[in-house]
């Protein structure tokens, strides 16, 4: 409900740019439907907190995503690289995949399990 766009596409932007796809991002919102908080969440958003909320509560989630945020540095980076499997190519570092040069919009679930499946070709999962 933001003036010139709504805060699924900031979220859909923020998350497909390499310079700011690590940005935690806490949706704070009106929309508590379950289509609503599912699709939030499966464009990229960290966590979804419906108002009203207790200030509590979001400080509490704040410190939970910065803590998890915390671990996954630690851990071994995802390798930024180029996976082009015929006509299908997918920048992990943009977050962007293309086919036949034509950009394809997934949500960040898809994203994760597309690269997953083509950086294990050949792979039975």
């Amino acid at each position: 409900m933001l003036p010139e766009m709504d805060g699924l596409e900031v979220c859909r932007i923020l998350k497909s740019n390499e310079n700011t796809s690590d940005i935690p991002i806490i949706m704070l919102t009106a929309k508590g439907e379950e289509t609503d908080i599912v699709v939030g969440l499966e464009i990229g958003a960290d966590d979804y907190v419906t108002k009203p909320f207790s200030p509590r509560v979001l400080l509490a989630r704040t410190k939970a995503l910065l803590r998890r945020k915390a671990k996954r540095k630690t851990k071994e980076p995802i390798s930024k690289e180029i996976i082009q499997v015929e006509n299908l190519v997918i920048d992990t570092g943009k977050y962007l995949v293309t086919i036949e040069g034509k950009p394809i919009s997934l949500t960040s679930t898809e994203f994760n399990l597309l690269r997953f499946l083509a950086q294990h070709r050949g792979k039975l999962y």
